[in-house]
Order: C-alpha cells, then structure tokens, then sequence
C-alpha cells in the first residue's frame, strides 16, 4: 500500500453529537489522498459506534483510560503513516476543499514544514461567529492575512 499524503488524526471525546459531521467532512474532500485515525480517548461510550463509515482510510483507536487530548494526539502521530498530519477536533468539521488547498501549498513549497488555516466558529444555531485570536491576531498585526 502506497503511503497517504495526509494522516488525518481526529480527536474524540464525548463527541456523539457531531462525529459522524466531522468524519463526513473529511471522507467528502475534493482531495483523496489521506487516512483516518480517529482516537477516542476513552469516552463513555465509544466512538467507533458513531463512525458509519464503510471506508478502509478509516480506524479507530481507543484509550483504555482518558488522558487527555495532548496523549490522543501523540497517539494518533505514532500510528500516522503520512508525511503530513493533520488535526480535527471530534467537533469540528473542514470545508470540502481544505486538505487540496493545503496539499497544493505544501507541494509548491517543498521547504514548508507546517501549514494551517484559520476557523469560523458557529453558534449552536449555525450563525457563522469568526474569532480572531491566537496566532490569527498575532499574524493579523503583522499584517499577514
């Protein structure tokens, strides 16, 4: 098997609410060349009954105990096989282009280590509240959009 592009590592807790959203956002991507490593950690009911998907990108882990989202990650990027990680949030979903933006931008720039993007936070009515914060702000007075 050829290695993926992107290692998607998506951190679930207590995410039922929203995961099947989140993985559909990220199976439904104009760019293809990914696998999925969602990492449930340790949630009381687990993840992987959420996950519908019938898609061998897909597979769960599971923590035998919660420890937290920085150990989810740091499992998700020992089992990763892609040069490229990316994050979600159980809770959080991309729009349909986000990984192919993100692809053509490494792949121009070969001398790029890290890329990310900005976030537009909704409200639990679907109104669009964008938070500029963090390294947004901060880039923001430097004058980087």
């Amino acid at each position: 098997m050829n290695r993926p592009f992107f290692s998607v590592v998506i951190i679930a807790y207590k995410s039922e609410k929203y995961l099947a959203k989140t993985l559909g956002s990220v199976l439904n991507q104009t760019f293809h060349d990914f696998e999925v490593i969602v990492v449930d950690d340790c949630s009381p009911t687990p993840q992987a009954s959420y996950i519908v998907a019938n898609d061998p990108r897909v597979r769960v882990i599971r923590h035998t105990e919660n420890r937290g989202v920085g150990a989810a990650r740091n499992t998700g990027i020992r089992e990763a096989s892609a040069e490229y990680i990316a994050f979600l949030d159980g809770d959080d979903s991309w729009r349909p282009n986000k990984l192919e933006c993100q692809a053509k931008l490494l792949q121009a720039h070969p001398q790029l280590d890290v890329v990310f993007c900005d976030f537009i936070h909704l409200l639990e009515d679907g109104t669009p509240e964008r938070w500029r914060g963090g390294l947004a702000s901060l880039l923001d007075s430097w004058g980087i959009p």
